[in-house]
């Protein structure tokens, strides 16, 4: 069966009539005339595809339009992530490990998760996130490294200056990636994309992979395109053609579970959801559905933020069926805990963290969340403080949701927790 990849990795330069706009400038830079994409995208919001557009068709923008369409239009994007970049760099450090299933993360006999784990291991179904005790059932000859921010930290500075070398629009995402807002800079996006690989892997013997594209959720998708040691581009005239096929699983915010919820309703596609409008995906998805309205159109406006300061990260989850007693709602923490503590171990943030929370939805919709500082970063935190919203009203509960707020810069001292992987 033809894969995703495959049958994207040869999109025809003029899948739209988008191209007509530009009068001979293939890069975009110097436009003529023409709607903004959010404007052309909205023109037809209630077909699957676009409309091709052609000169004597286009509507004149006005000025509002006008700075909308070259905002959008100069926009490149370049997302890049780092190889199981943790792993990469112990097989690197300890050249005997080449070639073998190698993971980071804690011992089987502290209870401890994986971090990351190299493709190797990825071969017997071991991923990140995975309890350990676990990983080595499915793979017993997996060598399990303990963790070293340090040197990950070290790493993660070196490829960054290197990426600041291209632009200074940088948005760190974790050590391991980044987005970087080329748009300014005279190169090929793709040749830049290139080289700024070479360079990393000349600096450090780590590989990466980089997506190219007009916006974030774009270039974050192509950079997992040809993974490992790869890239992907997706043009501004290609992003109609790509999104129709593009499987829903792919886009940013869905999940196992709303991608399970889609699929009931006989969404496989981004194709097939474009065929919703988007009132239709408000009543379906509340909030959410107006934005997935545009995801599956490809419209992403989210500038790359340099200066963005993490006020906090969390993971939680809608259940299909309402958790109806104390027990349930406990058995439903250590996924997100989980979750919590392998998306904090990858950030910046380890020592930052101000307060840990327990966010609750009941079943009527209101909610409740327990807040605290000075508890340890421990599953038994948060089931403290479950327990103790759970005690606030007597109803079944919807959603669950924990994590940690972190401390801003300079402001007051940071409590140092007691992190258990330390």
């Amino acid at each position: 069966m033809t894969n995703d990849k495959d049958r994207f990795n040869a999109v025809p330069p003029a899948a739209t009539g988008l191209s007509a706009l530009y009068h001979g400038d293939p890069g975009g830079s110097r436009l003529k005339s023409g709607l903004c994409p959010k404007a052309l995208r909205a023109e037809n919001a209630e077909t699957p595809r676009r409309r091709h557009a052609d000169n004597a068709g286009v509507v004149r923008p006005n000025a509002e339009q006008e700075s909308c369409y070259n905002y959008q239009m100069v926009r490149k994007i370049l997302h890049l992530d780092m190889d199981c970049f943790y792993a990469a760099i112990e097989v690197r450090d300890h050249p005997e490990l080449a070639g073998k299933a190698v993971a980071v993360g804690g011992a089987r006999d502290q209870r401890g998760v994986l971090t990351t784990c190299n493709y190797e291991a990825r071969k017997f179904g071991v991923h990140s996130a995975m309890p350990t005790f676990k990983a080595l059932q499915k793979c017993p000859q997996l060598i399990v490294m303990p963790t070293r921010f340090d040197v990950y930290r070290r790493e993660s500075s070196v490829i960054r200056q290197i990426l600041l070398k291209f632009s200074p629009r940088m948005e760190p995402l974790s050590l391991d990636e980044a987005f970087l807002d080329i748009s300014q800079h005279p190169g090929e996006p793709s040749a830049i994309a290139e080289i700024i690989r070479h360079l990393i892997f000349q600096k450090t013997s780590l590989t990466a992979s980089a997506g190219v594209a007009p916006n974030k959720m774009l270039a974050k998708i192509a950079s997992d395109w040809n993974k490992p040691n790869g890239q992907f581009e997706i043009r501004e005239d290609q992003i109609d053609a790509f999104m129709v096929e593009l499987p829903v699983r792919r886009l940013w915010g869905i999940g196992p579970k709303s991608a399970e919820r889609l699929a009931k309703l006989g969404v496989h596609t981004c194709g097939d959801l474009q065929r919703y409008s988007r009132f239709q995906l408000f009543e379906e998805f509340g909030k959410f559905g107006p934005e997935l309205y545009d995801l599956c159109r490809g419209i992403d406006t989210r500038p790359v933020e340099p200066d963005r300061i993490r006020k906090s990260l969390s993971s939680e989850r809608t259940f299909s069926q309402d958790l109806t007693s104390p027990a349930q709602c406990e058995a439903k923490l250590p996924e997100l805990f989980e979750d919590v503590m392998t998306d904090l171990r990858q950030s910046e943030y380890v020592d930052r963290v101000r307060t840990v929370f327990v966010k609750i939805r009941f079943a009527d919709f209101s909610r409740t969340t327990v807040e605290r500082a000075e508890l340890p970063l421990t599953l038994e935190s948060f089931i403290t403080l479950l327990h103790e919203g759970l005690s606030r009203k007597t109803a079944h509960v919807r959603l669950l949701g924990l994590g940690v707020r972190f401390q801003e810069p300079a402001l007051e001292p940071v409590q140092q927790l007691d992190l258990p992987w330390s």
